[in-house]
């Protein structure tokens, strides 16, 4: 599965706007381990929100834990991730932040966190006048 910075930064701005808990618990093992059926979600879904929250918990930007009926509960987020959302929280810097990454071919994160800090200083500069 390829990572989606879409999706990661999504994740990041529902649990900041209070949303604790993701399910990734598919039908098969929900039938599996007799769950009730309101916590299902579709399979790609599942499959992409266990995935990616996972990777925000091995990239340090959150702590969380997924219990035994794959649900993800996330405790807080970490100073590098309030560092990440707080620079692509605008959808505008985020916008113009993936076009300039994609116009090279490539990304990591730290290079998508410089690039957003990069329009906001830009956007900040226009604003004030100032040279920051």
């Amino acid at each position: 599965m390829k990572r989606d910075m879409d999706l990661i930064r999504q994740i990041l701005l529902d649990f900041e706007n209070g949303k604790k808990s993701w399910s990734c618990l598919t039908k098969s093992v929900a039938d599996a381990i007799c769950a009730e059926d309101e916590h299902v979600v579709p399979d790609d879904i599942a499959k992409a929100h266990d995935y990616h929250i996972n990777l925000l918990v091995i990239g340090g930007f959150i702590e969380a834990e997924r219990n035994s009926a794959s649900v993800w509960y996330i405790e807080r987020m970490t100073w590098h991730g309030h560092d990440f959302i707080d620079s692509v929280r605008d959808n505008d810097i985020w916008k113009e932040t993936k076009n300039a990454a994609k116009s090279v071919g490539g990304w990591s994160v730290e290079i998508l966190t410089s690039l957003a800090k990069g329009f906001i200083k830009t956007k900040l500069q226009s604003l004030t006048g100032m040279d920051l």
